[in-house]
């Protein structure tokens, strides 16, 4: 009879590491950067969250009865990106956020010319093949987070920026 861990074992193959992944956004809105950078520079991120929510119907004294209902998400996706004396993230983000809406005009432009589509992807331990791919559509950057000073701290600046997204899909990959 074969254990329990080398059935897993045999099972699982090669489990996907929490640290191979990469964030790629194809189009820099507003310039200020390029894909490469915003890929390298990519510190910390989570896989996308959805759910289903719930139809609740009340009947006589029992329990209320359960169904599935809409589909949802909370729309929003964090990232945390290193900044370098360049100001390359900075300069990126800043510049697609005033496209979204200018600080002066107060005006933003058209929704289609302010978003793109996310991908954000798991990799293998080769390094070279794409494991799993999520695409989250028509994202923009919602917010630039704010960044702690300090002269006792020994770090580099690290900027957390929020993406608002329409729907995301599983779409690369062994999806």
């Amino acid at each position: 009879m074969i254990s329990p861990i080398s059935a897993l074992s045999q099972n699982l193959g090669t489990p996907q590491r929490s640290f191979l992944w990469q964030v790629v956004i194809p189009t820099v809105i507003g310039g200020g950067s390029t894909t490469e950078t915003l890929l390298l520079r990519c510190q910390s991120t989570a896989m996308p969250e959805r759910g289903t929510g719930t139809i609740e119907i009340p009947f006589q004294q029992g329990p209320k009865l359960q169904f599935p209902g809409k589909l949802e998400y909370p729309h929003t996706w964090d990232c945390t990106f290193i900044e370098g004396e360049d100001a390359a993230v900075m300069s990126a983000f800043y510049g697609w956020a005033q496209q979204v809406v200018n600080d002066v005009t107060n005006v933003g432009s058209p929704f289609p010319e302010i978003i793109t589509n996310i991908l954000l992807q798991l990799v293998s331990t080769d390094g070279n093949t794409v494991t799993s791919e999520f695409t989250l559509v028509n994202a923009w950057v919602q917010k630039i987070g704010q960044v702690q000073l300090d002269y006792e701290n020994q770090s580099i600046i690290k900027l957390p920026i929020t993406f608002r997204y329409q729907s995301w899909e599983l779409t690369g990959g062994n999806a």
